[in-house]
């Protein structure tokens, strides 16, 4: 069974989203590592300032926030690969269409409808965390 152009390009949307995805996660990766780096080589090279404690907290919470995206990320991907073996691998391997509503939107509307989603609720947590460490920090640094 040969796809039609309209699902084959939908299918290698799909295919090239997925792979842009797993490049983002391997630069959030990259971000927070070097973030974390960043912030302890310059805690270690300033001993002679005085910093607040929650400096030496903050590598930390950088890396809960890019883990929080990775999350959604892997998330997305679960999805895609998920809406990509139900209507595009079955029809492929077994050659035999079946009563499968086609359309990456329409899957993904009714799969929010059903469930919320990962991916928008950990980016959402992963601002309001990075807005509440700045106002903790703007508040409680120059206190100390």
């Amino acid at each position: 069974m040969h796809l039609t152009p309209l699902h084959q390009n939908e299918y290698e949307k799909l295919q090239q989203e997925s792979s842009q995805t797993l490049t983002e996660i391997g630069s959030l990766e990259r971000f927070s590592l070097l973030s974390s780096a960043g912030i302890f080589t310059w805690l270690l090279s300033h001993t002679g300032i005085k910093v607040h404690a929650i400096s030496y907290a903050l590598p930390a919470i950088l890396v809960l926030l890019f883990g929080l995206i990775a999350l959604g990320h892997f998330n997305r991907i679960k999805v895609i690969s998920k809406y990509i073996r139900e209507r595009y691998e079955v029809l492929l391997n077994t050659g035999q269409e079946q009563e499968i509503e086609y359309g990456w939107e329409t899957y993904l509307n009714k799969l929010l409808q059903k469930r919320s989603s990962l991916l928008a609720n950990s980016r959402l947590l992963m601002w309001i965390l990075h807005l509440l460490g700045n106002l903790t920090l703007a508040i409680t640094l120059p206190l100390s």
